[in-house]
């Protein structure tokens, strides 16, 4: 072999074993899966005096407290809440609408319990029977409402049921939109405090408005005529509650789906089974109290926050910053925040061209060490790709180890 074919040879070895090291270097930079979130340990001396329980916290879906949260329960009036959630949804595709006036049908009329007294042929607008469901609990409209919808109550109530089985309640069956309990013959409506949950955060994140209506202390009907008073005695007496059912029958006892919202924080809990209005009332507000005491909605990462550089392959810089590209919060007991750590994880093999604002990789929040979110990393500039001559110099100078 000529000392020219011998040089050669070399540098391809040469080239081939830098090639190496990059894509081993790549590899070391690749994200890794995401950390389910850490969960919150339940406290050991917490306790109410209902025999069923949950609080969680709205945004995560983090359960805090719970207490025999799967026993099978009959929800009575806090089924409601799936209806309210079916109708908001009917109205979001444009099925129905706020203004559209309800016929009162002859068995709408004679739903019993908490009632707006509708009468068979009066006409009602879709926003007042919501109000009225919401606010007084009312029986008859929940029946005026799930005719409007699905044409028979029946029919609604299947769909109460596919509701609930796409949102992934396990434990529930519906047998009536209203709660009411089963006349002879008929089986319960059945649920637990953690399917409960699990609507109400549907209904709550993915339809607002409805606080709108569960938070109301006071309305009318029928131009004043009729007046609606809020079945949650939480509304208008505990600060943030803003919803969100109630429900009681003789053999389910007193129940109450409540959720309020301070400083960013929004809670939901749920009791069943309470002894009395004032029990389910003072339970409710002593797990809302924890919840606000102990936790925080911290915002752990601001948009635009500087997040160290990032490798660069081809570029004609072979670095770039990398900028946090939202805003990141994280559910943290309260003092937890001295202990968060930030990881920034690149893409791999992050090659030029780049755009300014281009996604790079992402950066996790963590807790001792347990990610509790992750937001994603962006490029805070472009970066050009490097022609063929600064890539063959930036080659030939880490051949000859000079920097």
């Amino acid at each position: 072999m000529t000392r020219l074919g011998y040089d050669r040879l070399i540098l391809l070895l040469t080239a081939l074993l830098l090639a190496l090291a990059a894509g081993r270097f790549a590899r070391a930079q690749a994200p890794s899966a995401p950390v389910p979130p850490a969960a919150f340990s339940q406290p050991r001396v917490f306790d109410v005096d209902s025999p069923i329980a949950i609080l969680m916290e709205t945004s995560t879906g983090q359960v805090l407290i719970e207490k025999n949260a799967d026993q099978p329960h009959p929800p009575a009036s806090i089924a409601k809440v799936m209806t309210m959630l079916l109708v908001m949804e009917a109205i979001d595709r444009g099925d129905i609408h706020l203004d559209d006036l309800v016929t009162v049908s002859e068995r709408a009329s004679k739903i019993g319990g908490s009632q707006a007294y509708l009468k068979e042929g009066e006409t009602m607008s879709v926003d007042d029977l919501l109000k009225a469901v919401a606010i007084h609990s009312a029986n008859d409209a929940c029946v005026a409402l799930a005719e409007q919808i699905s044409g028979a109550m029946e029919a609604f109530v299947d769909s109460m049921n596919d509701k609930a089985r796409d949102l992934g309640m396990k434990n529930t069956v519906f047998h009536t939109p209203h709660g009411l309990p089963p006349d002879p013959g008929q089986q319960p409506d059945m649920t637990t405090a953690r399917d409960i949950t699990i609507m109400a955060r549907a209904l709550i994140l993915k339809h607002p408005m409805i606080l709108k209506y569960t938070g109301t202390v006071h309305d009318t009907l029928r131009g004043g005529a009729f007046r609606l008073d809020n079945t949650n005695k939480l509304v208008g007496r505990f600060a943030g509650v803003d919803g969100l059912k109630t429900g009681y029958f003789n053999k389910a006892g007193f129940g109450l789906a409540a959720t309020a919202s301070r400083n960013g924080l929004r809670l939901i809990s749920v009791v069943l089974g309470a002894r009395s209005n004032s029990q389910r009332a003072a339970d409710s507000a002593r797990l809302l109290n924890y919840g606000f005491a102990s936790l925080r909605n911290y915002l752990a990462l601001k948009k635009g926050k500087d997040l160290g550089e990032v490798p660069v392959r081809k570029g004609r810089v072979e670095k770039v910053a990398a900028r946090a590209g939202e805003d990141l919060r994280v559910l943290l007991r309260r003092g937890d925040e001295r202990r968060l750590t930030l990881a920034l994880r690149p893409l791999p093999a992050l090659s030029a061209p780049l755009a300014a604002g281009q996604k790079i990789g992402s950066v996790v929040v963590l807790l001792d060490g347990k990610a509790l979110g992750q937001a994603t990393a962006v490029a805070e500039t472009s970066v050009e790709k490097a022609n063929l001559i600064i890539r063959f110099f930036r080659w030939l100078f880490a051949l000859l180890g000079i920097h």
